[in-house]
């Protein structure tokens, strides 16, 4: 599955002021390397991306772990993702205290977003979600809109609260 057939969603639990600050990174996911699913012969819709529908778009998680250096009384959780270049309108990102419970929504456009070019990634696209309850864990997930097609949603990725996350420092 090539790069440009998949989003990459990157979160990083993260309480921030003005320097850098407490990070918890682990993988999950799909990624380059090697692949629990075999590849793919082309279809149409790799020939012709643009025409490719949204829900057939692969999702995948990627968190990072960093030492922490300061830890704040605002929590934040900074989201990191690369989507494929097929148009995409928004995006949902669904969030709540448990993994069946994603009850709270975000919908962004790309530009209420910072957005970069990554020569590996290609499009990435940044927010952080501020006011985070840093005593609580927060599940995410994330999901591209096209019009009125969606694509499957990123598997959900779990920030742990502040006192899980010291533990595993």
């Amino acid at each position: 599955m090539s790069a440009s057939q998949r989003i990459l969603v990157c979160v990083i639990a993260a309480a921030t002021a003005s320097s850098c600050s407490f990070i918890e990174r682990n993988t999950i996911g799909i990624f380059d390397g090697a692949q629990s699913e075999p590849e793919q012969a082309a279809s149409s819709a790799d020939q012709a991306p643009l025409a490719a529908p949204i829900e057939n778009i692969k999702t995948a998680v990627n968190i990072e772990k960093l030492e922490p250096q300061k830890i704040t009384d605002s929590g934040s959780v900074e989201l990191v993702w690369s989507a494929s270049d097929h148009g995409v309108d928004s995006f949902l990102i669904n969030y709540g205290s448990s993994r069946e419970k994603l009850n709270q929504q975000l919908k962004l456009t790309p530009s209420e977003l910072e957005v970069y070019q990554d020569p590996s990634e290609g499009t990435v696209y940044r927010y952080v979600m501020k006011d985070i309850p840093k005593d609580k864990r927060l599940f995410v997930s994330v999901t591209a809109v096209r019009g009125e097609s969606h694509s499957q949603p990123s598997e959900v990725m779990e920030v742990p609260a502040e006192k899980e996350q010291r533990k595993r420092s």
